[in-house]
Protein backbone atom coordinates (compact mmCIF):
# COMPACT_ATOMS: atom_id res chain seq x y z
CA UNK A 1 0.00 0.00 0.00
CA UNK A 2 1.38 3.56 -0.88
CA UNK A 3 0.64 6.08 1.73
CA UNK A 4 1.47 9.85 1.77
CA UNK A 5 0.34 13.23 3.61
CA UNK A 6 -2.04 14.99 1.39
CA UNK A 7 -1.70 19.04 1.46
CA UNK A 8 -4.02 20.03 4.42
CA UNK A 9 -1.98 17.55 6.18
CA UNK A 10 1.24 19.30 5.84
CA UNK A 11 -0.05 22.87 6.91
CA UNK A 12 0.12 21.31 10.18
CA UNK A 13 3.29 18.92 10.10
CA UNK A 14 6.47 19.88 12.37
CA UNK A 15 9.51 21.31 11.04
CA UNK A 16 10.69 17.69 10.51
CA UNK A 17 7.73 16.62 8.73
CA UNK A 18 8.34 19.56 6.35
CA UNK A 19 11.96 19.36 5.62
CA UNK A 20 11.05 15.69 4.65
CA UNK A 21 8.54 16.74 2.20
CA UNK A 22 11.73 19.02 0.34
CA UNK A 23 13.75 16.25 0.74
CA UNK A 24 11.36 14.36 -1.65
CA UNK A 25 10.41 16.99 -4.13
CA UNK A 26 14.71 17.67 -4.75
CA UNK A 27 14.64 13.55 -4.82
CA UNK A 28 11.83 13.99 -7.87
CA UNK A 29 13.07 17.05 -9.51
CA UNK A 30 17.06 16.53 -9.20
CA UNK A 31 17.50 13.44 -9.29
CA UNK A 32 21.24 12.87 -10.64
CA UNK A 33 23.97 14.86 -9.04
CA UNK A 34 23.75 18.71 -10.57
CA UNK A 35 27.78 18.47 -10.11
CA UNK A 36 28.59 16.20 -13.64
CA UNK A 37 29.43 17.77 -16.98
CA UNK A 38 26.69 19.51 -19.14
CA UNK A 39 28.00 16.84 -22.04
CA UNK A 40 26.99 14.08 -19.62
CA UNK A 41 24.21 15.29 -18.39
CA UNK A 42 22.92 15.49 -21.84
CA UNK A 43 24.39 11.86 -22.44
CA UNK A 44 22.08 10.99 -18.97
CA UNK A 45 18.73 12.25 -20.32
CA UNK A 46 18.95 10.26 -23.62
CA UNK A 47 20.37 7.13 -22.24
CA UNK A 48 17.78 3.86 -21.47
CA UNK A 49 16.51 3.81 -17.68
CA UNK A 50 17.59 0.59 -16.21
CA UNK A 51 15.87 -1.18 -13.01
CA UNK A 52 18.83 0.41 -10.71
CA UNK A 53 17.83 3.72 -11.62
CA UNK A 54 14.33 3.33 -10.46
CA UNK A 55 15.78 1.16 -7.10
CA UNK A 56 17.90 4.27 -6.32
CA UNK A 57 14.57 6.22 -6.51
CA UNK A 58 13.12 4.23 -4.05
CA UNK A 59 15.78 3.70 -1.65
CA UNK A 60 16.26 7.99 -1.48
CA UNK A 61 12.01 7.95 -0.93
CA UNK A 62 12.78 5.62 2.10
CA UNK A 63 15.44 7.87 3.48
CA UNK A 64 13.75 10.77 3.08
CA UNK A 65 9.71 9.49 4.50
CA UNK A 66 10.54 6.15 6.55
CA UNK A 67 6.88 6.01 6.92
CA UNK A 68 5.86 5.39 3.25
CA UNK A 69 4.46 2.25 2.42
CA UNK A 70 5.69 -0.13 -0.44
CA UNK A 71 6.46 1.57 -3.55
CA UNK A 72 6.71 -0.86 -6.76
CA UNK A 73 7.85 1.03 -10.01
CA UNK A 74 8.16 -0.30 -13.74
CA UNK A 75 8.46 1.41 -16.96
CA UNK A 76 5.92 1.02 -19.86
CA UNK A 77 6.86 1.83 -23.70
CA UNK A 78 4.53 4.79 -24.74
CA UNK A 79 1.75 4.73 -27.03
CA UNK A 80 1.89 0.57 -27.43
CA UNK A 81 0.69 -0.07 -24.31
CA UNK A 82 -2.94 -0.53 -23.28
CA UNK A 83 -4.47 0.34 -19.71
CA UNK A 84 -5.22 -3.67 -19.58
CA UNK A 85 -1.71 -4.50 -19.29
CA UNK A 86 -0.75 -2.21 -16.47
CA UNK A 87 -3.47 -3.05 -14.16
CA UNK A 88 -2.35 -7.10 -15.37
CA UNK A 89 1.00 -6.01 -14.05
CA UNK A 90 -0.54 -4.24 -10.49
CA UNK A 91 -2.60 -7.44 -9.80
CA UNK A 92 0.26 -9.68 -10.16
CA UNK A 93 2.29 -7.25 -7.74
CA UNK A 94 -0.59 -7.22 -5.20
CA UNK A 95 -0.54 -11.07 -5.49
CA UNK A 96 3.42 -11.83 -5.22
CA UNK A 97 4.83 -8.73 -3.27
CA UNK A 98 2.36 -7.18 -1.59
CA UNK A 99 1.19 -9.88 0.64
CA UNK A 100 -2.35 -9.88 -1.39
CA UNK A 101 -3.16 -6.67 -0.30
CA UNK A 102 -4.44 -4.02 -1.92
CA UNK A 103 -2.03 -0.92 -3.65
CA UNK A 104 -4.46 1.18 -2.90
CA UNK A 105 -2.81 4.48 -5.02
CA UNK A 106 -1.47 4.11 -8.94
CA UNK A 107 0.29 6.36 -10.47
CA UNK A 108 0.88 6.36 -14.44
CA UNK A 109 3.22 9.49 -16.09
CA UNK A 110 1.52 9.26 -17.81
CA UNK A 111 -2.38 8.49 -19.57
CA UNK A 112 -2.02 9.69 -22.40
CA UNK A 113 0.73 8.06 -23.32
CA UNK A 114 -1.26 5.22 -23.32
CA UNK A 115 -3.01 3.10 -26.09
CA UNK A 116 -6.94 3.44 -25.98
CA UNK A 117 -7.33 1.25 -29.41
CA UNK A 118 -9.27 3.10 -31.29
CA UNK A 119 -8.59 3.93 -34.93
CA UNK A 120 -9.63 6.61 -36.74
CA UNK A 121 -11.75 5.25 -39.57
CA UNK A 122 -11.03 8.02 -42.12
CA UNK A 123 -7.28 9.04 -41.63
CA UNK A 124 -5.86 5.34 -40.19
CA UNK A 125 -4.36 6.61 -37.15
CA UNK A 126 -5.40 6.63 -33.57
CA UNK A 127 -8.37 8.79 -32.24
CA UNK A 128 -7.60 10.21 -29.75
CA UNK A 129 -10.64 11.49 -28.88
CA UNK A 130 -12.18 8.18 -28.24
CA UNK A 131 -8.86 6.66 -27.54
CA UNK A 132 -8.09 9.25 -24.48
CA UNK A 133 -11.66 8.67 -23.46
CA UNK A 134 -11.37 4.60 -23.32
CA UNK A 135 -8.21 4.98 -21.26
CA UNK A 136 -9.90 7.19 -18.58
CA UNK A 137 -12.69 4.90 -18.38
CA UNK A 138 -10.72 1.85 -17.97
CA UNK A 139 -8.75 3.66 -15.36
CA UNK A 140 -11.73 5.00 -13.82
CA UNK A 141 -13.37 1.31 -13.17
CA UNK A 142 -10.83 0.20 -11.85
CA UNK A 143 -10.45 2.64 -9.03
CA UNK A 144 -14.26 2.97 -8.34
CA UNK A 145 -14.28 -0.93 -8.08
CA UNK A 146 -11.55 -1.37 -5.43
CA UNK A 147 -12.00 1.74 -3.69
CA UNK A 148 -8.28 3.31 -5.41
CA UNK A 149 -6.61 5.95 -6.20
CA UNK A 150 -5.47 7.26 -9.74
CA UNK A 151 -3.09 9.66 -10.33
CA UNK A 152 -1.89 10.68 -13.69
CA UNK A 153 -0.98 14.04 -15.73
CA UNK A 154 -2.38 15.63 -18.93
CA UNK A 155 -1.67 17.91 -21.39
CA UNK A 156 -3.42 21.42 -21.56
CA UNK A 157 -4.35 22.94 -24.99
CA UNK A 158 -2.52 26.35 -25.95
CA UNK A 159 -5.05 29.69 -25.42
CA UNK A 160 -5.22 32.05 -27.99
CA UNK A 161 -2.71 34.81 -28.13
CA UNK A 162 -4.19 37.36 -26.39
CA UNK A 163 -6.82 35.50 -24.33
CA UNK A 164 -7.48 36.38 -20.93
CA UNK A 165 -4.91 35.24 -18.67
CA UNK A 166 -5.79 33.20 -15.32
CA UNK A 167 -6.01 29.39 -14.09
CA UNK A 168 -6.59 26.37 -15.85
CA UNK A 169 -9.89 24.98 -15.88
CA UNK A 170 -11.84 21.88 -17.47
CA UNK A 171 -12.39 23.58 -20.70
CA UNK A 172 -8.55 24.54 -20.99
CA UNK A 173 -7.95 20.14 -21.32
CA UNK A 174 -6.09 18.99 -24.45
CA UNK A 175 -7.35 15.71 -27.09
CA UNK A 176 -10.69 14.81 -25.34
CA UNK A 177 -13.53 16.27 -22.74
CA UNK A 178 -13.88 12.88 -21.66
CA UNK A 179 -10.78 12.78 -19.90
CA UNK A 180 -12.45 16.07 -17.62
CA UNK A 181 -15.77 13.56 -17.33
CA UNK A 182 -14.12 10.56 -16.10
CA UNK A 183 -11.73 12.25 -13.68
CA UNK A 184 -13.37 13.16 -9.84
CA UNK A 185 -10.00 15.17 -9.32
CA UNK A 186 -8.54 18.09 -11.76
CA UNK A 187 -5.96 20.48 -10.56
CA UNK A 188 -4.08 22.37 -12.72
CA UNK A 189 -0.55 24.00 -12.54
CA UNK A 190 -0.02 27.65 -13.50
CA UNK A 191 2.95 29.39 -13.66
CA UNK A 192 3.00 33.12 -11.93
CA UNK A 193 3.54 36.24 -13.60
CA UNK A 194 7.73 36.02 -12.06
CA UNK A 195 8.04 32.63 -14.40
CA UNK A 196 9.60 30.91 -11.15
CA UNK A 197 6.87 29.63 -9.35
CA UNK A 198 3.97 27.72 -9.81
CA UNK A 199 0.11 28.12 -8.40
CA UNK A 200 -2.43 25.45 -7.74
CA UNK A 201 -5.88 25.48 -8.99
CA UNK A 202 -8.49 22.96 -8.28
CA UNK A 203 -10.42 22.69 -11.49
CA UNK A 204 -12.73 19.95 -10.42
CA UNK A 205 -13.43 18.54 -7.18
CA UNK A 206 -16.47 15.83 -6.75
Amino acid sequence: EVRGSTRADRRTDTGRQRRADGAIRRILLQPRPQGRHRRQRRRDRHRKHTAADYLSVIDRLRAARPDLGRIYLRHFPSRTTEPSEILKWVDEMERTRNGGKPIRVLVIDYADELNGGVVDKKGGGENTYQSHGNIYADLFNWAVSGNRWVITAAQAKGRAKGAKRGPLTQDDMADSMRKVRKSDYIISLNPEDDDTSMSWFIAKAR
